[in-house]
């Protein structure tokens, strides 16, 4: 099977269920970024097709959007974007649900989801990572760090969640950095 795009492809994530695929393409070559989301036929019959499928929706945005993760139920997509914001977007329909700015003028990064699909962590290059609530990716809890977070995640455990942090500067800069001040570091935070 064949799944061709008219820029590179950023992220790609798989439904719940592996019948759905979401694509994240990029802003270069004049294209404007989009989410393309598929209907992936059961693996059997994609290995043996050779034909080229489509998307049966594509939803495009104006900011490059870095990553994309599927909601509980498979219909939304939670993404995020350079211009800081995280947005969800209704699979039915093709339209955003909710928006917020939780790292306003900052690139958000990633976001991950806890183990529950309630809460939602971002990772942002403002030096936060933030919760956030799903049903309306309002903030509950800012976490302050000394770098740049280029990723984070919710780990549960029986006694107490944590959020990780990993982050530093970005890979173009490290060579020209002595190796104690690149601030590569991990964190866990409650």
């Amino acid at each position: 099977a064949l799944l061709k795009h008219p820029t590179p492809s950023r992220c790609v994530s798989w439904a719940h269920g592996d019948r759905m695929l979401a694509t994240v393409t990029d802003k270069s070559m004049g294209k404007t970024p989009a989410i393309n989301i598929f209907h992936i036929p059961e693996m059997g019959d994609i290995a043996e097709n050779k034909c080229e499928y489509n998307p049966f929706m594509k939803f495009t945005t104006p900011e490059k959007v870095n990553m994309a993760i599927w909601g509980p139920g498979n219909d939304s997509i939670y993404f995020c974007s350079e211009d800081g914001s995280v947005a969800v977007l209704d699979v039915e329909t093709g339209k955003e649900k909710c928006f917020s700015l939780p790292h306003e003028g900052y690139e958000a990064r990633r976001i991950s989801w806890d183990s529950d699909y309630c809460t939602m962590v971002t990772a942002g290059w403002d030096k936060t990572a933030k919760l956030l609530d799903a049903r309306d990716v309002s903030i509950i809890k800012t976490y302050q760090n000394e770098f740049p977070v280029n990723d984070a995640f919710i780990t549960n455990n029986s006694v107490m969640s944590h959020v990780v942090l990993g982050g530093g500067l970005d890979a173009q800069s490290i060579t020209n950095v002595a190796s104690h001040q690149n601030k590569f570091d991990i964190k866990f935070m409650h």
